[in-house]
């Protein structure tokens, strides 16, 4: 029988606590986006539902509003990155305000953008009511969902 030394023993459970922490994080990051999937999933059958479209409209539906949810993803996501550290807003200079502020207004904007871009893709294929049922869906969804949260 092989004896391990002490120091060979440490490195070794050094290791492997360095193996099962990258483990974790990394199922933490496939947690929240499985999270993100699974969310989006459940809000495009939600307004397939109360849409009701024809199969011909749905199939030229589905891949312009999966691409929509997946760029607002991006898009979120990339922020998230950009801001990164600047939830602490004790003892930022007027610049870093203003940098904070610009930032803010750029989301809004690219989010904007998107959104327009998302309508004049729709308008190919839904008429203006159907595209209207469709934001009221989402925010159904959104509320539903808010509900089912609180009852947790």
């Amino acid at each position: 029988m092989t004896r391990i030394s002490t120091q060979n023993f440490s490195r070794m459970v050094k290791i492997l606590l360095l193996m099962l922490t990258v483990l974790f994080v990394q199922q933490d990051m496939l947690s929240a986006q499985n999270s993100r999937d699974t969310y989006n999933r459940m809000k495009t059958v939600y307004v397939l539902e109360q849409l009701g479209l024809e199969a011909d409209a749905e199939s030229k539906f589905l891949p312009i509003y999966r691409k929509y949810l997946s760029d607002k993803d991006k898009l979120r996501e990339n922020v998230k990155a950009e801001t990164k550290g600047s939830t602490d807003m004790e003892g930022l200079s007027d610049e870093e305000y203003e940098k904070l502020i610009n930032n803010h207004m750029a989301f809004k904007q690219r989010s904007l953008d998107l959104d327009k871009k998302f309508q004049l893709d729709l308008k190919s294929i839904l008429g203006p009511k159907e595209i209207a049922e469709l934001y009221s869906a989402e925010k159904d969804f959104i509320v539903d969902m808010r509900k089912k949260m609180r009852q947790r």
